[in-house]
Parts: C-alpha cells; structure tokens; sequence
C-alpha cells in the first residue's frame, strides 16, 4: 500500500496485488485499487485476502446481512429512501 500525491483524485492510498505467485488474480479482482481512507484500504484488503486464500467470511459480513435481511427487505428499503 502506497500513498500517492495530494492532487490524485481517484484516492489517496493506491493498493497493488503482490502475491499473483500465491493465488490465480482474474480482470475481476483489478488491481491497484485505489482508497480514500488507509484505515478502509486495510479493512478491505484483510476482508478480499480472507475470502480468496481461505473462503472465510469477515465477521461484518454477517452483521450486514443480518441488518439489511434478504434481498426483497433491501428493496423495501431502497423504495422508502426514494420516496422520502
């Protein structure tokens, strides 16, 4: 993870993929990404390694899931913030 110029504007952290040799990276994965926030970049980056190397789920997965529910819960909630 490196930080880039005050005067980039896609984000002010750029993070590149170093580890090619350890796991198949497709045109999905893109790499660098880039982050506004290093506290976010890291975040991330430890929630994609997890679930690439070992299929483990970050544990705000599942308190997202268990706030936003299925699927036609998250349209409900789409629908009501449109039509405030």
């Amino acid at each position: 993870m490196e930080q880039r110029p005050s005067y980039c504007d896609r984000g002010h952290w750029k993070v590149c993929c170093e580890i090619a040799d350890l796991i198949e990276l497709d045109g999905a994965d893109r790499f660098p990404r880039y982050f506004m926030s290093a506290k976010v970049a890291m975040k991330e980056m430890e929630q994609w390694l997890a679930w690439r190397l070992w299929k483990v789920r970050h544990p705000d997965y599942w308190i997202e899931l268990n706030d936003y529910g299925n699927r036609q819960d998250m349209a409900a909630i789409l629908k009501a913030m449109k039509d405030a």
